[in-house]
């Protein structure tokens, strides 16, 4: 197969997948080397067609859309359960805790029946929906609801989260740039994960390693910000032991 042919094969591989696959997935589907799907990525990303991810790549068209909801719970489903088995571990019996709106932190919530007498405190409608059908203490924090996320993102949302005070909050993102600072997509939603991070004794990030590497429209804080980070984005020594040394754990799917 001619590099043109692969390169048009490995477009047609991540739009069929939300505009996203790992290396290993196209291997599979291109019938080639990882060294020449590296190679086609690295044209594809030159030529500003793609934009490579640790162990993957992204259309870039795809980088700063809001994907619909049902879309993101099927996107990386395992490692977001993994992350969720890790970060259910931090949670004591009888705690208050925040799940911040998305998928990964919904895979927390379908763990939350495991303790005893929990407070859940989210801003996520499908969040509230699925714990107050179990039964738990859910708070929703309210405000205007964002239709394609359905989550409460607005200004009457970080006044509500203001005046609480929590166990641990766990916090997700849309992207990690490259000097690790962590970005959402618009300024309420920034607003909402900094005001979750600051009401928290203990504030868990958790990114899979798709999140890694762009940017997106503003700035919530600095992974050293957070208590913990559970994610499976292989680290160099060096940016391990940078992040550790601020007393961020991390914690290695």
């Amino acid at each position: 197969m001619e590099s043109f042919e692969r390169s048009k094969q490995i477009i047609e591989v991540l739009e069929n997948n939300n505009g996203y696959s790992t290396i290993d997935v196209l291997v599979k589907e291109c019938n080639v080397s990882s060294m020449t799907i590296r190679r086609d990525l690295d044209k594809l990303q030159s030529d500003g067609i793609v934009e490579k991810r640790h162990g993957g790549a992204i259309l870039n068209r795809f980088l700063h859309r809001e994907e619909p909801y049902i879309n993101k719970q099927n996107m990386n489903k395992n490692i977001k359960e993994s992350i969720a088995e890790n970060a259910i571990k931090l949670v004591n019996d009888n705690d208050i805790i925040v799940l911040d709106a998305g998928t990964t932190t919904l895979a927390i919530a379908r763990l939350i029946k495991t303790k005893k007498n929990i407070t859940v405190i989210t801003s996520d409608t499908y969040i509230a929906i699925y714990l107050s059908r179990l039964n738990l203490k859910v708070c929703m924090a309210g405000g205007f609801i964002d239709n394609s996320t359905g989550c409460a993102s607005s200004t009457f949302t970080i006044d509500f989260l203001k005046n609480l005070n929590v166990d641990i909050a766990f916090i997700g993102v849309s992207s990690i740039n490259k000097n690790f600072d962590c970005m959402a997509s618009n300024s309420d939603r920034a607003g909402i994960k900094k005001a979750m991070l600051d009401i928290s004794s203990k504030s868990v990030l958790v990114a899979d390693g798709s999140k890694f590497g762009i940017s997106s429209f503003c700035k919530i804080a600095s992974i050293k910000d957070f208590s913990h980070l559970i994610t499976n984005y292989d680290f160099s020594l060096d940016d391990k032991a940078l992040i550790e040394h601020e007393n961020c754990s991390i914690i290695k799917i």
